[in-house]
C-alpha cells in the first residue's frame, strides 16, 4: 500500500495515493461530442473516490478538467 509519500506516476503524471484507501490514484478521460474531459480515481475496485465527475456534464459543469494535468492537480489538491 503506496502512502503520501510515495506519490504514484500515470503516464507521466504524478498522483498522489487516494486519501480514504490509500491505493494508487489515476486519470480517465470521457470523451462526449468530439469534446474530451478527465477525471481522476482511485484504483481501488472497492473505493469510490473520484474527482471530476465528467459523466453528467450539465449537472456538474465546474467538475470536469480540459486535460488530464487539471484533473491529477485537483486529485493531489483535495483534502487528504
Amino acid at each position: 500500500m503506496s502512502t503520501a509519500d510515495d506519490p504514484r506516476s500515470v503516464e507521466g503524471i504524478v498522483m498522489l495515493p487516494c486519501p480514504f484507501c490509500g491505493s494508487p490514484g489515476n486519470v480517465a478521460g470521457n470523451e462526449f461530442y468530439g469534446q474530451s474531459s478527465y477525471y481522476a480515481t482511485c484504483t481501488s475496485v472497492d473505493c469510490f473516490c473520484c474527482v471530476g465527475e465528467a459523466w453528467d456534464r450539465d449537472a456538474c459543469p465546474d467538475h470536469q478538467f480540459a486535460t488530464e494535468q487539471q484533473a491529477a492537480d485537483a486529485w493531489n489538491k483535495r483534502a487528504t
